[in-house]
């Protein structure tokens, strides 16, 4: 999800103060604050927004009756069946693969490209270059 093209900045986890007032002010730091270290001020901002909500309140009391399980969700996709069932298909999966490979390997030749190298020489051809090279060096 974040990488060269999406950086992984602090305004992933706040609104932004221009944003138009129908914009859900849900994002992490719009719930429970700036303060990375959680005190009280940001403890104050914290409201459980309900069943339906994205930020939820669990009492040490309602952990614990879970066997001390963190692994806690409510949210669900419209099409979380959908996809849980799409995700063991080995083509889906070989595709998403395949998506997720593309994107590096294009990744891979601009790096190449900047750093003035030709992206489809062969490594072979890159081999041969260096021994050539280690042997005017001798």
């Amino acid at each position: 999800m974040f990488g060269k093209r999406t950086p992984f900045t602090r305004d992933y986890f706040r609104t932004a103060p221009d944003a138009p007032a129908s914009t859900p002010r849900d994002k992490f730091e719009d719930v429970f604050g700036s303060d990375p270290c959680g005190g009280p001020a940001a403890l104050a901002l914290r409201v459980d927004t309900g069943e339906a909500g994205r930020w939820r309140q669990y009492s040490r009391e309602q952990i614990k009756a879970r066997g001390d399980n963190l692994d806690i969700s409510w949210l669900k996709d419209d099409n979380a069946e959908t996809a849980e069932a799409q995700r063991d298909e080995p083509a889906l999966v070989a595709r998403l693969v395949m998506r997720e490979l593309d994107g590096a390997m294009a990744d891979l030749r601009s790096l190449l490209e900047e750093l003035g190298e030709d992206p489809d020489a062969t490594l072979e051809d890159l081999l041969v270059d260096d021994a050539t090279a280690d042997e005017g060096n001798l």
